[in-house]
């Protein structure tokens, strides 16, 4: 017999057994009974052949009786199992419902420890053309620099009009005492500097004497000297960089108006910024980046590099090393009396009688490139058609020249028509 080792069954499994043994049961009862009747038969005064059959169906009455009878016994295993799952379930539901309410069980959060914070070394700044420097006063913006121009070993030449004699050590510092005639005029010296370069680049001269220009109170200088000022610096800025003249600019604001750049925000992305202190912080908080603000907050001196962290050095001191200026450099100093080279800034504030149409020997060498092209053609001409047109221009962007386009125009050499997408020149 089979053994029955389930403890689980569905109810209508269960219901099936009962019915099977009780019916196993009565038709084992009846079909016994009927094989008896049919062996009294043959007892009975009858035909031979109708005793043949009651002996021969008796038999086989007494077998499918004996099989009923042990299907009910097989059976009955089940109806035992199903008495007793019933006790467990009854007990079951008896011990949930007189056990005590459950409570959740409350799971502590997983703290994933913050992604370490990747720091930018502060001397990556030198691979930019040129490097803007943002903090408040005393946050080491000076002392920064110092340590980027003994790493960047170039003559260098600092336009500073706060500065004390000794603040650059022996370095060449123009401006001092607020003389901020002196940097107008040193500026204008630097642009004539890059125009002899550029000439020279025209010849075929591609390798110059590196040189940094460090412009320390930006702000101050362009509140005192205006907009040429800033325009000349703004036009050092896009050119200077072939002809190897960087600059490192020092200011305590990044507004656009601090900086005199209104309408030319796009300018700042020619810089490396380094942002210090409080300039550092606040930058760190636009930032979705929570191990980053964290890492910033945290740091005895914030830095940050674009927009990556940095991890300043320990400058006790820094010596600077004076370097030869570089040979066009004194040429142009040696060859230029001082009174040939009249600052812009004071030529634009007291103009009165409008700018002469001629090509300006003050003009840098793009500029003069393009008012000359555009005379030639006597028609207005596109920034497409300068690319194509002058070699110089080859590699220049199209808003580049756009805004060569609109400075030619606000100095009264020529006029412009179209939209600033579109924008076309055409020289008086």
């Amino acid at each position: 017999m089979t053994n029955f080792t389930r403890d689980t069954f569905h109810n209508s499994q269960i219901l099936l057994s009962g019915k099977v043994i009780r019916y196993a049961s009565w038709s084992s009862h009846a079909i016994f009974g009927c094989a008896i009747a049919s062996c009294l038969a043959t007892f009975i005064p009858s035909h031979i052949s109708q005793k043949l059959v009651n002996v021969a169906i008796a038999p086989i009455l007494f077998v499918i009786s004996n099989r009923l009878d042990r299907l009910a016994l097989y059976v009955t295993g089940y109806g035992a199992i199903s008495e007793a799952q019933s006790h467990i379930q009854y007990r079951n539901w008896l011990d949930a419902s007189l056990a005590p309410p459950r409570r959740e069980v409350a799971i502590a959060p997983i703290e994933l420890a913050p992604e370490p914070v990747q720091f930018s070394d502060i001397r990556k700044a030198l691979s930019k053309p040129h490097i803007l420097v943002l903090g408040e006063t005393g946050s080491g913006k000076s002392t920064l620099v110092k340590f980027l121009v003994a790493n960047a070993v170039a003559p260098s030449l600092v336009l500073d009009s706060h500065a004390a004699p000794d603040d650059w050590q022996s370095m060449t510092v123009i401006g001092m005492g607020r003389n901020y005639d002196a940097i107008g005029e040193e500026v204008e010296r630097l642009v004539a500097l890059m125009d002899a370069r550029y000439e020279a680049r025209g010849e075929g001269q591609k390798i110059f004497e590196p040189f940094i220009v460090i412009l320390d109170e930006f702000p101050a200088c362009v509140a005192n000297l205006g907009k040429a000022f800033t325009e000349n610096i703004m036009l050092l800025v896009r050119e200077s960089r072939k002809v190897a003249i960087r600059l490192i600019v020092l200011s305590q604001g990044a507004e656009v108006k601090a900086l005199g750049i209104e309408g030319q925000g796009s300018i700042r992305e020619c810089f490396a910024i380094v942002a210090l202190g409080k300039f550092a912080t606040d930058k760190a908080k636009s930032m979705k980046d929570e191990p980053l603000k964290l890492a910033i907050s945290s740091a005895e001196y914030p830095a940050m590099l674009d927009e990556f962290p940095c991890q300043l050095p320990k400058i006790d001191g820094v010596t600077l090393k004076v370097l030869p200026m570089p040979k066009d450099y004194l040429a142009l100093l040696t060859n230029s009396p001082a009174d040939t080279i009249k600052p812009v800034f004071k030529a634009v504030d007291t103009l009165s009688a409008p700018v002469s149409t001629s090509a300006s020997p003050k003009l840098s060498a793009p500029l003069s490139a393009i008012l000359e092209y555009a005379k030639k053609q006597n028609d207005f001409v596109s920034a497409r058609k300068i690319q194509s047109g002058i070699r110089l221009f080859r590699d220049a962007s199209v808003r580049e020249i756009r805004n060569y386009f609109q400075w030619l125009a606000d100095k009264n050499y020529g006029d412009v028509r179209g939209d600033v997408e579109s924008l076309e020149f055409l020289a008086k």
